[in-house]
């Protein structure tokens, strides 16, 4: 027998499916059903059936699945997690059945096996007149406990006359009979007209307990016959059925237990059974069914128990079989299927524990407990006319033959596959190469590669070649090799070569055996033309190499190259210089050690392991300059590298939204040109030209944008454009430095200018406009004339010269730390300046600022065809936000107090950067910041949220504006200007003394503040800060703590 594989808590629905599976006359009549919708076959019940019957029968495995049947019920994946009644859930299966089969010759298979008829009756005790009505059944259900009693019946006889025992009806329930014509006496009950050929008995082992108010199994021992006479219950021998019901002896009336109810012929079956139940001698067996079936036709046998081990909270469901083709019981425990003896069905009564003897492992394991027993039994009349064995599968009708031939060529193919796999080995696979990595976004690829077992190391190439898409006029197949290769530290370990005698031998064996997955990657490397493969042998060290680029300040692509161990200095250097084709004399090595630890390589004769080279190691090569090749004693911080590798060591890529009613979106910022026209971007979505996440390239930029006199127009007075000279004082006492933001005059536009311009220093306050009066440097000739950069990108290690931009260290000695922004009255920050911000123009000189940006349109998705404005920026992490404020001002449109920032995270909260002290050395690349238009907290300010209290609506809490606090405000003063700014913001028009201000606890109202408490003092101002606010009636009543504000609900049940 085959089993079934138990999806999560399906257990249940295995036990029926493979008790409906073994009878023959439902097996025979769902193989006799055709289904003629075939693309349908997905949520069609029974042809799903019909598939898995047929797959039990033919399948060689030693379980399948079930996952088709419970797809056709409509459940997802979280239904198999549910664990449902088992009697239940054959209701719902037969419903579902029959509303399939109408129409065809199977309308009426349930009605036919498994419907019986009762009769509901009321009999006058006077004139014995009986009202009655017919009723029909699938299952009878048999009390264990009566409700109210503290024994339980014995047997499932038992149970049957407990069933139809009739109710008398008197005292103030009396019937009216029609017949008397007055109330009586009368006999309510119930009487079996006709029974089923197939008996379903569902022992009601759940329960509810009124003492504890929860549900219970009922563990109580009830025994059952193996053959069963039901003939004393039919309506015409029904008085037979009462005086048998008080024998002592309930047990064995009406029925044969083949077990043998006594304990000797237990312990005898126990002990002389092992391999199957034989409950009695063909010849016994045969003469109790003959006497039982000269009684009446209604005599069953017994051929599958449904069991329930566990509680009322839950358990596990198995089923024990009886083939009929052998007469043997089975345990169907899921995937288990095995042989069970006497006692296995004997523990299933309940109610006692039994020895470890049995050997079906599910049972002896838990029965022990009397919480493992039968809960639903099927019994087959016995008919020699209606009952029917098995169909063999060659005679099965034509439509099933096709579906086993379709079933055996799906499982010929999956074994095939299967056979495919097992010679398959896979292993990931990485590619570089110089002339791609421009073309790409990531700079190497990776793919899974996937090969036979005997495929040859020539032939793996080729399909590695072709995996990778490489033209072959870019890089033909003979210029490229396999190398094994460790992706996690980006080393190489091995070379595999055509030309050598890995050639002659598969990749399975060069890589260790044939395997599904590897502990190493693969890269395939390419060779330029001319250039020769170098064998790698294992140990050796893997150098990557950067090699810097001054003008762009910035790094090249990455070059690999492999050393050994006992290389010296002087040896690598060489290879370096052949490599990348470099002067040998002038070249400058740096080694990084550790991250963010990197030293000159200046002992030629030391070898690599001395300087703690071990499999990989990353250097940077750059050409010394004239000054540094005449240093006796250069030190690493003294480079022109050293500025390359501080800039990158603290590059931070940020994106910033700006706020949507930017003034730039009008036609006359410099923002669009003839190629764009924001104006007309709406009809350009309708015209469809742009779609929700497209993005529109901003007007091009001059090649420069001169920063530093944009952050001019940001922050100054000054009525002239013209005027050279700015305030150095420009710090308003909120430390935001926009006291004398020009509120008087248009937005100036930014300058675009062709002039490479360094970035303005942090030194905010430091005079950064060209200045008449200072002489200009030499390098300002040379500028001039200077070829412009393609990307808006800066850097510099210096402060700017006066009259050109370039570094001038004698200006820098000139800056005092007086020219410092004054940021003690900031926001949250102490009366120190912080350790990050330079106090001396020494240190400022060691730190090397960025700020760039990429400006662009993108479709919003939130508010539909509404562009919003985005910037790319790059900036240095160790710049402050008061910094990073200044260098938004000109794109936001307004003084940097009059915006704030947010961070907005992955699942969509907004944090509000207040410190204006704070870094971004803490910030990951690729976040988000938001612009939003409103002012800046000052020092011991709070933003808070206020919802409108509206007890008596479906929404109490309506959300009603965001508000500024400040510490030591009194309620009193906080309701006054709260009176404007509601009039201004919401157009609710009240009086202060008739607005209360309530604690808000989630969306529960509590304290009322009084008049005089402060906030920061009586009231916390910490974490999420929201008030609940009430327009009342009147002025409010509340005056001290003693007065009470309940809130009364108005009951409506």
């Amino acid at each position: 027998f085959v089993g079934l594989v138990n999806q999560a808590m399906t257990c249940y629905l295995n036990s029926l499916i493979q008790t409906l599976y073994m009878t023959p006359e439902f097996r025979n009549a769902m193989y006799k059903w055709e289904c003629h919708n075939q693309d349908d076959t997905t949520s069609s019940i029974p042809y799903q059936l019909q598939h898995l019957f047929l797959l039990l029968q033919t399948s060689n495995k030693e379980s399948v699945e079930t996952t088709g049947l419970t797809r056709s019920f409509g459940w997802d994946s979280s239904e198999a997690w549910q664990q449902h009644d088992i009697q239940e859930l054959c209701r719902v299966m037969f419903d579902a059945l029959e509303n399939t089969f109408q129409g065809t010759d199977q309308a009426d298979l349930i009605k036919r096996l498994y419907e019986g008829t009762m009769k509901d009756y009321v009999q006058c005790c006077e004139c014995h007149h009986e009202s009655a009505r017919n009723d029909t059944f699938l299952d009878v259900p048999i009390t264990i406990r009566p409700f109210g009693a503290t024994t339980s019946y014995k047997s499932v006889i038992e149970g049957l006359n407990a069933f139809v025992e009739p109710e008398t009806l008197d005292e103030s329930n009396q019937y009216y009979c029609e017949k008397c014509d007055k109330k009586c006496d009368a006999k309510k009950g119930l009487k079996f007209t006709k029974f089923p050929y197939l008996l379903t008995l569902q022992l009601k082992r759940f329960d509810f307990d009124y003492s504890t108010m929860h549900r219970i199994k009922l563990n109580d021992c009830m025994q059952f016959p193996q053959i069963l006479n039901l003939n004393s219950f039919t309506e015409d021998t029904s008085k037979d059925t009462t005086s048998s019901s008080t024998d002592d002896d309930p047990v064995n009336t009406g029925c044969s237990n083949g077990v043998g109810m006594n304990e000797q012929s237990s312990e005898e079956e126990a002990s002389s059974v092992d391999e199957g139940i034989d409950f009695e001698s063909q010849l016994s067996h045969r003469k109790i069914k003959k006497d039982f079936i000269q009684e009446g036709p209604y005599v069953y046998e017994l051929f599958s128990i449904m069991i329930h081990s566990g509680s009322a909270a839950g358990g596990h469901y198995y089923a024990y079989i009886k083939s009929f083709e052998n007469n043997r019981w089975h345990s169907f425990n899921d995937q288990i299927v095995s042989s069970i003896t006497n006692l296995d069905i004997e523990k299933t009564f309940g109610g006692v524990s039994y020895p470890r003897t049995s050997s079906s492992y599910y049972s002896t394991f838990s029965s022990n407990s009397s919480s493992t027993n039968a809960y639903m039994l099927m019994y087959r009349q016995i008919n020699k006319q209606r009952n029917s064995m098995f169909m063999e599968t060659t005679e099965l009708p034509s439509h099933i033959q096709d579906l086993v031939h379709r079933e055996e060529e799906e499982e010929r193919l999956r074994i095939m596959k299967i056979e495919q796999e097992r010679n398959m080995c896979s292993i990931r696979l990485f590619l570089r190469h110089p002339s791609l990595v421009g073309h790409l976004v990531q700079p190497i690829l990776d793919k899974t590669f996937e090969f036979h077992k005997d495929t040859t190391l020539v032939d793996a190439v080729k399909q590695a070649h072709m995996l990778m898409r490489i033209k072959s006029e870019v890089v033909p197949v003979d210029r490229c090799r396999l190398v094994k290769y460790d992706h996690i530290n980006d080393v190489l370990d091995r070379s595999y070569d055509i030309d050598s005698e890995d050639g002659e031998k598969t990749l399975s064996q060069l890589l260790g055996g044939p395997r599904n997955s590897y502990l190493f990657d693969l890269l395939l490397e390419t060779r330029d033309e001319g250039e020769k493969f170098e064998k790698y042998e294992c140990g050796g060290v893997t150098l990557k190499i950067f090699l810097a680029d001054p003008e762009a300040l910035n790094l090249h692509e990455q070059v690999t190259i492999r050393v050994t161990e006992q290389q010296t200095v002087l040896d690598m250097k060489t290879r370096i210089a052949e490599k990348l084709n470099l002067s040998l004399g002038s070249m400058l090595v740096v080694h990084e050690r550790y991250r963010g630890e990197c030293h000159i390589l200046t002992k030629d004769s030391k070898t690599l392991k001395s300087e703690g080279f071990f499999r990989s190691a990353k250097l940077y090569v750059d050409l010394m300059t004239e000054e540094e090749s005449s240093s006796d004693s250069l030190k690493l911080e003294d480079t022109r590298l050293w500025n390359i590798l501080d800039k990158i060591a603290n590059l931070l890529t940020i994106n910033i939204v700006l706020p949507s009613e930017h003034p730039s979106y009008s036609s006359k910022t410099s923002w669009q040109n003839k190629s764009f026209d924001a104006s007309n971007y709406n009809d350009d979505v309708e015209q469809g030209k742009c779609y929700p996440g497209h993005v529109v390239q901003c007007a091009a930029l001059e090649p420069t944008l001169d920063y530093t006199k944009a952050l001019m127009y940001a922050d100054s007075d000054s009525n002239t454009t013209g005027d050279p000279s700015i305030t150095d004082n420009r710090t308003n006492p909120d430390g935001t430095g926009d006291a004398h933001v020009c509120a008087h005059k248009p937005k100036q536009l930014p300058i675009v200018t062709n002039e490479p311009v360094k970035s303005v220093m942090w030194n905010d306050n430091v005079s950064v406009a060209p200045d008449a009066t200072r002489e200009p440097c030499d390098s300002c000739h040379e500028k001039s004339t200077a070829p412009s950069s393609s990307n808006v990108n800066f850097c510099s290690p210096q402060i700017s010269c006066g009259a050109c931009g370039s570094s001038s260290s004698q200006y820098m000695k000139e800056s005092t730390s007086q020219d410092l922004p004054n940021l003690s009255s900031t926001a949250g920050s102490s009366a120190s300046a912080p350790k990050d911000i330079p106090e001396s123009s020494e240190a400022c000189e060691k730190i090397n600022p960025l700020f760039s940006c990429s400006p662009y349109f993108q479709q919003n998705e939130n508010e539909e065809n509404k562009p919003c404005k985005e910037l790319h920026v790059e900036m240095d992490k160790r710049m402050p936000l008061l910094s990073l404020k200044r260098h938004l001002a000109h794109f936001v449109g307004t003084a940097t107090r009059r915006f704030v920032i947010y961070r907005k995270y992955a699942s969509g909260q907004e944090n509000e950067m207040s410190q204006l002290t704070e870094d971004f050395r803490s910030i990951p690349n690729s976040t988000l910041f938001v612009v939003k238009l409103g002012r800046a907290l000052r020092k011991d300010e709070y933003r808070c949220k206020l919802y409108q209290l509206k007890l008596y609506e479906e929404e109490t809490a309506k959300p009603l504006m965001n508000w500024v606090i400040q510490r030591g405000l009194t309620v009193g003063d906080a309701r006054n200007l709260l009176c404007e700014d509601i009039s201004e913001q919401c157009d609710i028009h009240t009086q202060p003394e008739r607005i209360r201000i309530r604690k808000k606890m989630w969306k529960t109202p509590s304290q009322v503040y009084l008049e005089n408490d402060k906030f920061g003092t009586n009231i916390s101002l910490y974490g999420t800060i929201e008030f609940f606010i009430e327009f009342l009636d009147k002025p409010e009543p509340k005056k001290n703590m003693s007065n009470l504000t309940p809130i009364y609900y108005l009951y409506r049940p």
